[in-house]
Order: C-alpha cells, then structure tokens, then sequence
C-alpha cells in the first residue's frame, strides 16, 4: 500500500542488462549536455587565446622585421656617409685649406671611428671639434688648429711639427711620444695632457697653462722652447726646462684676442 510519499522517479538502479528508467536517463542527458557544453567552451576558449597568441606573434614579427630593417638602413647610410666623409679627408691629404674637412673629421668622430696614422698635415682647421678622438700616429704637421677642441684625444706619436696650436684645448690629451717640434701652442690648456716621451724643442708655450701635466720628467727636448708666462707649471719643470735649454721669450700675445685673430687670418687655399 501507498503510504503517501510520491515514488522516487528515478527508482532503484536497473538491473544488469536492463534498460535505464526514465528519470535516470535523463539525469544522464543533462550530464552529457553540461558536458559537451563545457567541452565547447573550453574549445572556444582555447581557440581565443590562440588567435590572440597569433596577432601578439604577428604584430611582434612586423615589429621585429620594421626595426631589423631600419636598423640595417640606418647602418647603410652611416656606412655611406663614412665613405664619403674619408673621400673627403683622403682627397685633401698633403693640401692646404679646409676642404671640409673640418666637418668631416668631427663627424667621423662622433661616430667613433678611428682617425689613427690620418693624413691632415697642412690642412686649416680652427676651431675643429675632436673631443676624444683616436688620432695615435697622425700626421698633423703645420696644420692650422687655433682654438681646436682636442679634449681628451689621443695623439700619441702624432706629428704636430709647426701645428699652429694656439688657445687649443688639450685637456686629458695623450701627448706621449709627440712630436711638437716648433709647434705653437701659445695659451693652450694643456692641463692633465700626458707629455712622456714627447718632443718641444723650438715650440713656444707662451702664457700655456701646464697644470698637472703628466709624463714632464721624460719629455725628450726643449731645447729654444719658448716658457714665457707659462701657468701653473708643476714643481720643478721649470728649472728642468731651463737645463733643457728653454728660454722666456715674451712675445706678449694675449690669450684673450684668439677670435680676433681667426677673423682676420684667411687660409692660404679656400
């Protein structure tokens, strides 16, 4: 007899063999409803984020390949204007004038490249910028470098024999091995330029300032070098100087009339 409670629907498991009762199975199709619902979700989820990880890939390739080529056109052109700059240079060697080579040599500077064994000898270059630049074993003679900036440049073994060298900034510079032979270097700022090794004799140091000069105990001649007002020589080099056979010749040139002088003196070959 009933005892007023409703059957339970899905009804005790079937037996093996037997077919499932109604509301079982249709547990069973929700299940599998759910199921392959989530399954779809999944799918499509996964699906999303591989689009995405393929446009991310896409758009990082695009980029990739854009800087990749601006870079190699970018090296491109500095290599050509490198060419053209020492075409510039080597055209001029051994010639009076600038040429351009004054903006030549600045820009191959700050591109870093290397001015050593470099043949500008005779060249009218004022006011020429090479802070820093490699210039071991240049060939510099009787050229025109009033008022120059060779801050921290490298001349070592550089030929500077009569280099018009006057209000120039040599600060840092590595003078060792130089060759400064009859250079004039009236009122340039050599202080801290390493001058071991290097050679004087017959330059004018009128009114230069020497402070803290470095290598000054090897320089190898001085011989009629002009120290007439030099400032802030280190202790002792002058009376080396003096053994040296320098002399102190005043040829009252004021430091302070550089950029008058520039204006009225021309180059010899435009």
């Amino acid at each position: 007899m009933s005892d007023g409670t409703p059957p339970d629907a899905s009804g005790p498991p079937p037996e093996p063999g037997q077919p499932a009762q109604p509301g079982r199975a249709r547990r069973i199709a929700e299940v599998d409803s759910r199921a392959a619902d989530y399954v779809r979700r999944v799918r499509s989820s996964t699906f999303v984020e591989l689009a995405q990880l393929a446009t991310t890939l896409s758009i990082l390739v695009v980029a990739y390949t854009y800087v990749a080529g601006r870079d190699a056109e970018r090296a491109e052109q500095r290599k050509s204007r490198h060419y053209q700059a020492w075409q510039v240079v080597n055209s001029a060697a051994g010639k009076a004038g600038n040429g351009g080579r004054s903006d030549a040599l600045r820009d191959l500077n700050a591109d870093r490249v290397s001015l050593t064994y470099v043949d500008i000898s005779g060249a009218w270059l004022p006011q020429v910028q090479l802070e820093n630049a490699n210039l071991f074993g240049a060939d510099l003679d009787s050229a025109t470098l009033i008022a120059a900036n060779l801050r921290g440049a490298d001349l070592a073994q550089a030929q500077l024999v009569g280099a018009n060298l006057i209000s120039a900034t040599l600060v840092g510079a590595d003078l060792a091995g130089a060759y400064l032979t009859g250079a004039d270097l009236t009122c340039a700022d050599l202080r801290g330029a390493d001058l071991e090794g290097a050679d004087l004799t017959g330059a004018n140091l009128e009114r230069a300032n020497l402070a803290e000069i470095k290598g000054w105990q090897a320089i190898t001649g001085l011989q009629d070098a002009n120290l007439a007002g030099v400032r802030s020589p280190p202790a002792g080099f002058t009376a080396r100087a003096d053994s040296m056979g320098a002399v102190a010749r005043e040829l009252e040139y004021p430091c302070e009339t550089t950029d008058r002088y520039l204006r009225l003196i021309q180059p010899e070959t435009p």
